[in-house]
């Protein structure tokens, strides 16, 4: 009698006739999580989706962060629908404080922007090395000075003064 209770035990866990997993709860989408308590192992956590998804739909807000703790094994107690709501009301807020920085980082840099450009225009209308009424007669001469055709190389000796 024991070795036929043992064989239908093994048949029943191989071909996983009996589900001994109880249902723990669910999340605010609908999805079951199940806990299967096993002789000498981790329990065995599962979750049921509400929805069919494939796996190329799957993203991380398919389950949530604290039912996913559960499922690894990470805490006991499995998440309430209180934490759950709570959580989701976090992220909304967060999501909002994220909105209000990057309104506020793009109006700085459009200020940023429009200063560096006031900045600009200053310094061009001050007299300044780049400025036309910096440069020196010689500079501003639109005819060249010399053709370059009476080049000499070494002949140049600082102080001398020769002829263009």
């Amino acid at each position: 009698l024991d070795i036929a209770m043992s064989r239908w035990t093994w048949i029943k866990s191989v071909f996983k006739l009996s589900s001994r997993a109880k249902i723990i709860g669910t999340d605010l989408q609908g999805n079951v999580y199940r806990e299967e308590i096993r002789e000498g192992s981790r329990p065995k956590r599962t979750v049921k989706m509400n929805q069919n998804i494939k796996g190329d739909q799957y993203s991380s807000e398919t389950i949530p962060p604290a039912w996913t703790r559960w499922l690894q094994g990470l805490t006991s107690a499995p998440p309430t629908h209180e934490e759950l709501l709570d959580r989701e009301q976090q992220a909304v807020l967060l999501k909002e404080k994220v909105l209000q920085l990057e309104r506020k980082e793009a109006e700085q840099q459009a200020k940023l922007q429009s200063d560096k450009a006031q900045i600009s225009e200053r310094v061009k209308a001050v007299d300044h090395a780049s400025s036309p009424s910096f440069r020196s007669e010689v500079e501003s001469r639109e005819d060249p000075i010399s053709t370059g055709k009476k080049f000499q190389p070494a002949t140049w000796q600082p102080g001398s003064k020769q002829d263009n």
